[in-house]
């Protein structure tokens, strides 16, 4: 027992010998930097952000030092985090300096991450994307979508206003990373008219290019045209389908003295550049279906430039020259504004009266020929059809009807009026008085 009792004063003598004695048990405050290493833009503020190893009893004072000043801070009673604001200085370019936690009554500092790093960069290069274009009506609320980067990560958010050419801040977004896409929301105004331009801006300073927002009703596509002439549009689209079918589709037009549209996508007048020319050669007309036949339904305009212009220019090339004037939206599906937006590159949207449903899985020739004759056939009506059909030995009995039945069969270009038009809202065209 004697023994016992012995070891257990040599082992109370030894803690307090080295600093544990019972009273100084309780473990002591310690403060650290969040980073070892800070990236911070000058002429700015920055929270420096400090956290304690566990909440503290009272409220605990502590200083720092950056860049030869010291500030001031307090961890209130309770908390093992608090924030104190220190003056980046502007720098020309970067430069480099130091961030420490200075030693103080009640706490302790830590070894690891008591001290930091810091380089200062003079200006912060945001760029904030491209520009682009909505169309849309007064009074309805619209996105807006920049990609943003710069040249650091940021250690404190940035808030970026999207502002109208008034400085009316239509929203704002917090901004941290050093590259991010990011969508602004906002109701365009209902005095706005015509067109009208939104960009970001940080502080006095605009960041991106002007986005442009068209206020336009919609013009619906051309479907149908009103006229007293007894005339049909047959239309032909052309993207990956069979080439023998696209021949035979122009043997076949000869034979019925008809004339038709061919839409064409990109890809499709790349590869097949000799039957285009064979086509323009013959009479007929060549229209635009886009480069990748890709739904339209949330295309911005560079995105339907992307897909127009090369479409266009390989058709000229093809052709010695010839330029489209109509446009088909593939698929059947586009988003608002996408007239409107054609309209700026002299294209008119076309799409159709009657589909002859020639690609849909197993469609029979009696099917096909339904779709597109008897009380589906009307003066001013424009058919559909597809170089890919899978009924295609019907497609003579269908131009034998038309002319049978005292029908011309002619390119869409012709049948609309000469002069102005008018197009309702269920794609009929109307020729103006």
């Amino acid at each position: 027992m004697m023994k016992k009792l012995a070891c257990l004063m040599a082992l109370a003598l030894l803690l307090a010998a080295v600093g544990f004695a019972p009273a100084a048990m309780a473990q002591e405050t310690a403060l650290y930097l969040d980073s070892t290493k800070f990236q911070l833009t000058g002429d700015t503020e920055y929270k420096v952000r400090i956290t304690a190893n566990a909440a503290v009893k009272n409220d605990l004072a502590f200083s720092i030092e950056y860049d030869g000043e010291t500030y001031d801070g307090v961890m209130p009673a309770g908390e093992k985090e608090t924030f104190v604001t220190i003056f980046v200085k502007a720098v020309e370019g970067t430069s480099k300096t130091k961030l420490a936690l200075l030693r103080g009554s009640g706490y302790r500092v830590s070894t690891s991450r008591g001290k930091a790093d810091v380089t200062v960069i003079g200006e912060l290069k945001l760029v904030a994307g491209q520009g682009g274009m909505t169309v849309a009506p007064a009074g309805d609320s619209i996105r807006v979508t920049f990609t943003m980067e710069n040249n650091k990560m940021l250690t404190s958010p940035l808030a970026l206003e999207l502002r109208d050419v008034d400085g009316n801040v239509l929203d704002t977004k917090s901004f941290s990373k050093d590259y991010e896409q990011a969508s602004f929301k906002f109701t365009i105004p209902k005095n706005w008219k015509g067109t009208n331009y939104v960009a970001l801006w940080l502080g006095d300073k605009q960041v991106s290019e002007d986005y442009i927002v068209e206020i336009r009703k919609e013009i619906p596509a051309v479907c149908s045209v009103s006229t007293d002439r007894k005339a049909v549009a047959v239309s032909v689209n052309c993207d990956d389908g069979n080439m023998e079918n696209t021949g035979k589709w122009l043997e076949l037009l000869d034979q019925h003295n008809a004339k038709a549209t061919f839409f064409v996508t990109g890809r499709f007048a790349d590869k097949n550049r000799e039957i285009l020319k064979e086509i323009v050669d013959k009479g007929h007309e060549i229209g635009n279906l886009s480069w990748n036949y890709n739904s339209m339904i949330a295309m911005k305009f560079d995105e339907v430039l992307s897909e127009v212009e090369p479409t266009n220019q390989v058709i000229f090339e093809a052709t010695g020259g010839y330029v489209p004037r109509l446009f088909r939206a593939p698929q059947d599906k586009w988003g608002f504004g996408l007239n409107t937006m054609l309209d700026s590159l002299d294209l008119t949207l076309v799409q159709w009266t009657c589909s002859s449903g020639d690609t849909e899985k197993g469609a029979t020739a009696e099917e096909v020929y339904k779709n597109v004759t008897g009380e589906n056939a009307a003066p001013g009506s424009i058919y559909l059809f597809s170089n890919a059909s899978s009924a295609f030995d019907t497609m003579d009995e269908i131009l034998g009807y038309y002319v049978q039945n005292g029908y011309e069969i002619v390119t869409i270009s012709e049948l609309l009026p000469d002069g102005g038009f008018t197009i309702d809202k269920d794609g009929v065209v109307f020729a103006d008085e």
